[in-house]
Order: structure tokens, then C-alpha cells, then sequence
């Protein structure tokens, strides 16, 4: 019986509301308002009107793993649990036996080893030890079509279009389309728009263009967002 591996990506900016760490630096009463109200968990974009947005920009651009700190989890390990059980209740077959990966890139933060093994021990623990656990660190630009292609099934990422825009051009090659490869990215555009039925139809428009290059699912930013968001 043969025996592969299917294997899902994410990152800390992911599993972590570094948005909300960074926000919290700037006006942590603004802040929580905005969470409590429901601003935050259903926002359309990241430009922020309840602190100077481009004080949150510069800061998030800039950030370090000190963000970390102050950035609760978000609701993406929940999503990543689901697709465990997926791969070990429904991909199996009388030949095959696949067994489900957790990848997980820790850029653009710069960890101590330590650091890092504690990521993976935390990780190891919350899957009781069943789940093969990798943690890496890859920038954009070094997650490359073939890289995903070779090693990756599924992956959730906040900046997963941002990662898509590195590769577009180098994806006109055919062999580099990642039509198989499913990416999981929040419904969030990057300019502000304020009529529903435009927001709504360019992220179906979007989806359909991208098809053909890789299997995208734009879904509610309050996945992405601290558990406790509303």
C-alpha cells in the first residue's frame, strides 16, 4: 500500500491577528470599540478609520515578531482542524493511504530556534501527535509555483493574493498554473469600496479569472480575525 502526504499551508499572520496587535500599539480603546461593534471582524478592506491608517501601515509594514505578542489567535487553526479530519476521514482508498502535513511559515519574522520549536511542539500537541508538523520560512518571492506544486495541497494565507501577484507574470507558463492547489485568502479588497453589489461581484469576477490558475476562495474576513471578534 502506497503512502503520500497532503499537506496544508498557513502562516502567523494566519493564525495570528497581527492586525489587531498592531492596532492594539496604536489606540487600544478605539480598538476594542471597533472589535465590539463588529467594525472590525466585518470590514471590507484594511484601511482603517478608527486610528491614523497610515501609522497602522508603516507599523504593519514594518513589523517584528514583538507583534506576536499582543496578536490573539484567529479562528484559522479551527479551519486547518477541519482539514485534517478531512484528509483523514475522506482521501483514504484501498491503495492509498494519505496522511495529512501541517506547514506552517513563520516569514516575515526572524525566530529564535527556540522559538520555533515551541511552535512546533504547540502545533504537535494540538493534533496529539498524529499530525506531521514543518515549519519553514519562505518569503513571497521564494514560494515559488514549482515549490507549491511539489509540496503543497492547500493553502490559507492572508496575503495569499499578494503572494499570487509575486507569480503572476511567471505563471503564463502553463507548467506553472496550480489549477489542483486550493487557496483559502479573506475577502478583503485593497481599495475601498463602498457600494455592496460592486464589492460582492468583484470578488466573484476575480474568482472566476483566477480559476484557471489556481482554485482561490475569498471567504469572510472574521475567520482571519481574533476568535473573540464579533
Amino acid at each position: 500500500m502506497k503512502t503520500t502526504y497532503n499537506t496544508i499551508y498557513t502562516d502567523l499572520d494566519s493564525l495570528q491577528d497581527t492586525r489587531l496587535g498592531i492596532l492594539y500599539q496604536i489606540d487600544k480603546e478605539a480598538t476594542d470599540k471597533a472589535v465590539i461593534s463588529g467594525e472590525y471582524g466585518h470590514r471590507r478592506d484594511d484601511i482603517f478609520d478608527f486610528v491614523d491608517y497610515l501609522q497602522f501601515k508603516d507599523l504593519y509594514t514594518h513589523r517584528d515578531k514583538t507583534v506576536l505578542l499582543h496578536s490573539p489567535p484567529t479562528q484559522i487553526l479551527n479551519l486547518v482542524i477541519d482539514h485534517v479530519l478531512e484528509v483523514v476521514n475522506n482521501y483514504q482508498t484501498e491503495t492509498l493511504v494519505v496522511l495529512p502535513k501541517v506547514m506552517v511559515n513563520i516569514y516575515p519574522y526572524e525566530l529564535l530556534e527556540a522559538e520555533v520549536e515551541v511552535i512546533k511542539l504547540g502545533l504537535t500537541a494540538k493534533f496529539k501527535g498524529k499530525v506531521e508538523i514543518d515549519v519553514v520560512r519562505l518569503s513571497p518571492s521564494e514560494m515559488t509555483p514549482e515549490y507549491v506544486k511539489s509540496n503543497i495541497d492547500t493553502i490559507i494565507a492572508y496575503h495569499g493574493v499578494e503572494w499570487l501577484d509575486v507569480h503572476t507574470e511567471g505563471m503564463k507558463d502553463i507548467s506553472k498554473l496550480l489549477p489542483e492547489v486550493s487557496l483559502i485568502v479573506p475577502r478583503l479588497s485593497v481599495d475601498r469600496i463602498d457600494d455592496e453589489d460592486t464589492f460582492y461581484k468583484t470578488f466573484d469576477d476575480l474568482s472566476v479569472m483566477l480559476k484557471p490558475i489556481i482554485d482561490i476562495s475569498f471567504i469572510k474576513p472574521i475567520i482571519f480575525s481574533a476568535i473573540y471578534a464579533r
